[in-house]
């Protein structure tokens, strides 16, 4: 039983890890777009080579059972939601409405 905690708590913290690198890769290339001479390309690029990262990182870290993705998943979930806490211009009073 304590294996399979812990083994779901590393699912859970690796799948964090991931999505703070998938959305901060994510929040990069937006804010790259503006000086972009190609931002078609660029845009393309970052999210084949962010999908491609995230589903081989699931594969893996998944190893056959589908409680480690879940909890992956979730901590993954959970990266998003932290960094739209913290990046939202609207809650640093720098958007528009």
């Amino acid at each position: 039983m304590f294996l399979i905690l812990v083994n779901l708590s590393l699912s859970f913290l690796l799948g964090v890890a991931l999505g703070f690198l998938h959305f901060s890769g994510l929040w990069i290339t937006v804010n790259y777009l503006p000086k972009a001479k190609r931002p078609v390309l660029a845009v393309l690029l970052s999210f084949v080579f962010r999908i491609a990262m995230v589903l081989v990182a699931f594969y893996f870290i998944m190893g056959e059972r589908w409680e480690r993705l879940g909890a992956c998943v979730l901590g993954f979930i959970l990266a998003r939601s932290i960094l739209v806490y913290f990046l939202n211009p609207l809650r640093k009073g720098k958007g528009k409405i």
